[in-house]
């Protein structure tokens, strides 16, 4: 698995973006608050794993887990307020917007009643997070595997 982990850590993200920039200037889906932050936890990691990809390196492991991490606590948040506002319409948005911006509790995607924009993120990022997991694991066994061979 020599840079199979890297390139899924970098076309996953890139899909990502390549996503949410179709819906927002093609669909002409406006993001909201918590989706401007999933894309900032998103975006970097395309960046990262780009770089990574170019210099041949698996350095960057380290840096996509915080990034995958809080991405994916915001894509559950920003679900959890979709579905909790979807199934209770009366209720009130779990999470409050910005002034003027878009609603967080807006559902603008609902493929086979449960499949959301949010949802999709939330599945990108905890992808990227087992990706990462495992190559972080394969990377630090094969060193120990080395040292003890010498």
């Amino acid at each position: 698995m020599k840079n199979h982990a890297i390139i899924v850590l970098f076309l996953i993200p890139a899909s990502a973006i390549f996503g949410s920039l179709f819906y927002e200037f093609y669909a002409k889906f406006q993001p909201c608050f918590l989706c401007w932050w999933q894309r900032i936890f998103m975006y970097p990691q395309a960046i990262l794993a780009g770089a990574a990809l170019a210099y041949q390196t698996r350095d960057i492991i380290k840096y996509l887990i915080p990034f995958s991490i809080l991405g994916a606590l915001t894509s559950a948040l920003h679900y959890a307020n979709q579905i909790h506002t979807r199934l209770n319409p009366l209720a009130d948005p779990l999470v409050a917007c910005a002034p003027g911006a878009a609603s967080c509790s807006g559902v603008y995607v609902f493929y086979y009643g449960y499949i959301t924009i949010p949802l999709m993120t939330l599945t990108a990022f905890l992808l990227l997070l087992i990706v990462a997991l495992i190559a972080r694991e394969k990377r630090t066994s094969g060193d120990s595997v080395r040292q003890l061979l010498g």
